[in-house]
């Protein structure tokens, strides 16, 4: 082996190193993201995440802004890579269909997720921030665009504006969902909400054509909760007050 070669080889070694701490860096940004918030997040905790010094970091990232910044672009590449890739091992719409909503939903619990919303939170008062993230958004959308394309073409042949109102019908009640709090029993009406979640979208790509349920003429309906038992005060109120709505209703009519 030449000198040359080894010197190539060791370069690749290198490459390959300064890589891996730079994406470890990356992701320990967003993990104090999540945790600290955009404003909380700083060098001597992306150390401490990471196991390195605050001077190996400052070798990738010099500056903290700049390395926060990348942090986002990393975010959004992360969050598509994570879904698009475990949605495309999956053969079948229905299978695609079912599995792609089950990890949406997980996803939202996250890192990436709950980093996001914490973005999202501080950029109402930061405008650079802002900026960055609509930057972000823009390009995100496109890439996500295409790629669900490619996960259901039998959507998308329906045309991009349906293939889009599925896409942000899904991430708004997801993200909604996981960002409301239940006074009680909230794993239950979770449960019950995305169940009927699917059989919502399930009907309606039925009723556009498109099979995503494995019976598009009779999609599977949700599942009930149980009600909490009945307190019988309650129920003798409720029975009072019917009747005297009746009363009232045969007053009216005289």
């Amino acid at each position: 082996m030449t000198e040359g070669n080894r010197q190539g080889e060791g370069g690749s070694v290198q490459d390959e190193r300064g890589e891996a701490n730079r994406i470890a860096i990356l992701d320990a940004t967003i993990r104090c993201f999540a945790e600290q918030g955009w404003a909380g997040t700083n060098m001597s905790l992306i150390a401490r995440a990471t196991g390195m010094t605050r001077g190996k970091i400052q070798y990738y990232y010099p500056v903290l802004d700049d390395l926060k910044f990348a942090a986002i672009d990393h975010l959004s590449r992360s969050w598509q890579v994570t879904y698009f890739e475990a949605i495309e091992a999956i053969a079948g719409t229905q299978e695609r269909f079912e599995k792609g909503v089950d990890l949406l939903w997980q996803l939202a619990h996250e890192p990436l997720q709950v980093a996001r919303r914490e973005l999202e939170a501080a950029a109402r008062t930061d405008a650079a921030l802002r900026r960055a993230l609509d930057a972000c958004a823009v390009e995100e959308e496109a890439l996500s665009l295409d790629q669900t394309a490619r996960a259901f073409p039998a959507i998308a042949a329906l045309g991009e504006e349906q293939l889009q109102l599925g896409r942000y019908f899904a991430l708004v009640f997801l993200e909604g969902l996981a960002s409301h709090r239940f006074p009680s029993r909230g794993d239950a009406w979770r449960t019950r909400l995305i169940a009927m979640f699917k059989y919502c979208l399930a009907t309606y790509w039925a009723h556009l054509g498109v099979d995503v349920s494995g019976n598009s003429a009779n999609p599977a309906p949700p599942p009930s909760i149980s009600p909490p038992a009945a307190d019988p005060s309650k129920l003798r109120a409720l029975k009072l007050l019917q009747e005297a709505a009746d009363l009232l209703a045969d007053a009216n009519l005289e």
